[in-house]
């Protein structure tokens, strides 16, 4: 990439990471001033959730938000809305700049279809985990938006939304050719190797799997 389009990814990318925490600073500043009436909001909470243990009842609680169905559903939609944005200029620029390079002769065509493939196995690498994420995201947003609570669901959800390292991890090693070219060499050159036996009669390679030795016949 040509050193002044490095300097404005770099500017850029400075500029939406300060965006992105100045609004992270902002919804937390906007959120405490929807802080309910503490006793009031515990009498319509204890109401609205009448199967609640005595020591909740009994504890020191502090109720955040009392009429939260609104406040999810905007800052949530606000959420999505900046990282779709922020996504969609970056993998752009990036698209229209290699495209810009190769048109102009300044990328050679195997440089060219190099990135292409890198550029579409990261994008496989990042949109199987989100669509992972995204089923049980979407369930417990539901269940929040229409106040319906089971805790089979959520730990469930919870169980899930917790693989996804695992799963990101397995994608990335699947959707790379190196990562994976390495790893399947890894594991056939430990798993089974060859060796030459001499005997008085005759010269065989054998399979030596796991501490076992087989002759090829």
């Amino acid at each position: 990439m040509p050193i002044p389009v490095q300097t404005y990814m770099g500017d850029m990318e400075t500029c939406l990471v300060g965006s992105s925490l100045f609004c992270c600073i902002l919804v937390f500043v906007l959120l405490t001033r929807l802080v309910p009436d503490q006793e009031l909001a515990k009498k319509n909470v204890f109401k609205r959730l009448p199967c609640l243990p005595k020591y909740i009842r009994e504890e020191n609680i502090f109720i955040f938000l009392e009429d939260y169905k609104w406040t999810f559903i905007i800052f949530v939609t606000a959420g999505l809305a900046i990282a779709i944005s922020e996504i969609s200029f970056f993998a752009g620029y990036l698209i229209w700049n290699i495209y810009e390079q190769f048109k102009e002769n300044k990328m050679s065509k195997k440089t060219y279809q190099m990135q292409r493939r890198f550029f579409f196995a990261l994008i496989v690498q990042v949109t199987i985990p989100f669509i992972f994420f995204f089923g049980p995201a979407f369930v417990l947003g539901i269940a929040t938006v229409n106040d319906y609570y089971n805790q089979t669901l959520n730990n469930q959800a919870l169980i899930i939304v917790s693989c996804h390292g695992f799963i990101s991890t397995i994608v990335m090693i699947i959707a790379h050719r190196p990562y994976r070219e390495v790893l399947l060499n890894w594991i056939i050159h430990n798993r089974f190797t060859l060796k030459k036996v001499d005997s008085p009669q005759e010269s065989a390679f054998v399979v030596v799997k796991r501490g076992s030795i087989r002759p090829i016949v």
